[in-house]
C-alpha cells in the first residue's frame, strides 16, 4: 500500500489518456490510477482485520460432537490461555462449538480476503503489462527497469516476468480459494472433514501472495519509471477529448466531430471549424484541468 501510494504521488503530475473497454477515453493522471490500486490493497487490509479475530475462535473443548463430553467444563477456556500464552495470538473458545466443528465458514471467508485481494493484484499487474507493452509499437507509458532479458531468439527483448509471475502465482491463489468453498461442503452433521484442505490451502495461498506482492514491490512498483512526454501525446490524440465540448454542442454534434478526428483531423482543426477561438480551444484542451471535476467548457 506505502509502495503504491508513493508511485501514486510521484506520477500524479503524469497526463495519460484514460481508456474504458480498451479504447481511448478522456485523460487521467497516472497518479490516479495507482491511487486506485493503493486505495484497492488498503480496502483489502480492512477485510483482512475484519475477518480475522473469527479466525481465532476455536472450538477446542467441544471433543466429539461440540457438547464437551468427557472433558472438564473449563477445558477449553485452559488450553485458549495456554495458546495464547505460547503464541501471542489472541485466541478465544468459539461462542458456539456446535456452529465451529461444523462449519467452516470463517476460514472460508479469510480464502476469500486472500482471493479478493489476488483478482487485485491481477488486475493492476494486467495494467501494467499494456503500459510496459512496446516500446515502439504498443502502448509504451512506462519503463521498468531492469526486468531480465524475455527472449533466447530476440536479443535486447525484456518482458515484464516479474508481473507475469505474480499473476500467475494471484491465479493459483483464486484457484485454492475455489477448492476452499467446495471443501467446505464437504462434511455432514456435526462435523467438517475439510480442516486438512483447507488449512493447506489457506498456508498456500499466504505464502504465495506474501511472495508475489513483495517481488512486486521490490522489482516492479518501486521501479517504474513514467515516460510523461509519451502518455501525453497519447492523451492529446484521443477522441474522446469532444466530450469536453459535448455541454456546449450537444452530444450527436459532438460524437461528429470524433468521428471526424478518428479519421485524421485534428482535434484542435474540428474546434476551429466549430468556431473556437484559440483561446477557447487552449482553454477546453488544458489537460490539467480535464483530470479534474467540473465542466471545464462552461467555465469563464
Amino acid at each position: 500500500v506505502e509502495s503504491l501510494e508513493k508511485l501514486a504521488q510521484r506520477t500524479s503530475d503524469v497526463i495519460k489518456p484514460g481508456r474504458t473497454h480498451l479504447r481511448d477515453a478522456l485523460p487521467v493522471t497516472m497518479g490516479q490510477e495507482f491511487s486506485a490500486y493503493a486505495d484497492a490493497f488498503k480496502h483489502n487490509l480492512s477485510l483482512l482485520e475484519g475477518v480475522l479475530p473469527y479466525v481465532k475462535e476455536l472450538p477446542i473443548g467441544g471433543t466429539a460432537v461440540g457438547t464437551g463430553i468427557n472433558a472438564h467444563p473449563r477445558f477449553g477456556e485452559l488450553v485458549v490461555d495456554e495458546l495464547r500464552r505460547q503464541t501471542g495470538v489472541d485466541f478465544k473458545v468459539a461462542e458456539s462449538r456446535f456452529r465451529a466443528m461444523r462449519l467452516l465458514s470463517d476460514l472460508v471467508a479469510l480464502s476469500s480476503v486472500l482471493r479478493t485481494t489476488a483478482i487485485d493484484l491481477i488486475r493492476l499487474c494486467q495494467d501494467l503489462r499494456l503500459m510496459f507493452s512496446g516500446p515502439f509499437t504498443a502502448i509504451g507509458e512506462i519503463d521498468i527497469p531492469q526486468e531480465v532479458a524475455g527472449s533466447s531468439i530476440m536479443p535486447g527483448k525484456t518482458n515484464p516476468v516479474t508481473v507475469e509471475a505474480a499473476m500467475l502465482a494471484a491465479a493459483q491463489v483464486v484457484g485454492l480459494d475455489t477448492a476452499n468453498s467446495y471443501a467446505n461442503l464437504y462434511g455432514e452433521f456435526e462435523l467438517s472433514m475439510a480442516v486438512p484442505l483447507i488449512g493447506y490451502n489457506i498456508v498456500t495461498q499466504i505464502q504465495l501472495l506474501r511472495e508475489a506482492l513483495q517481488k512486486m514491490e521490490t522489482y516492479v512498483i518501486n521501479r517504474i519509471v513514467p515516460l510523461r512526454e509519451r502518455a501525453r501525446e497519447l492523451a492529446e490524440k484521443s477522441p474522446a477529448l469532444v466530450t469536453v465540448i459535448s455541454p456546449i454542442i450537444g452530444y450527436d454534434k459532438a460524437s461528429q466531430v470524433a468521428l471526424k478526428i478518428t479519421q485524421g483531423m485534428s482535434i484542435r482543426q474540428a474546434l476551429r471549424e466549430l468556431g473556437f477561438s484559440e483561446d477557447e480551444i487552449n482553454k477546453i484542451l488544458n489537460l490539467e484541468r480535464l483530470v479534474k471535476p467540473g465542466i471545464p467548457a462552461k467555465e469563464k
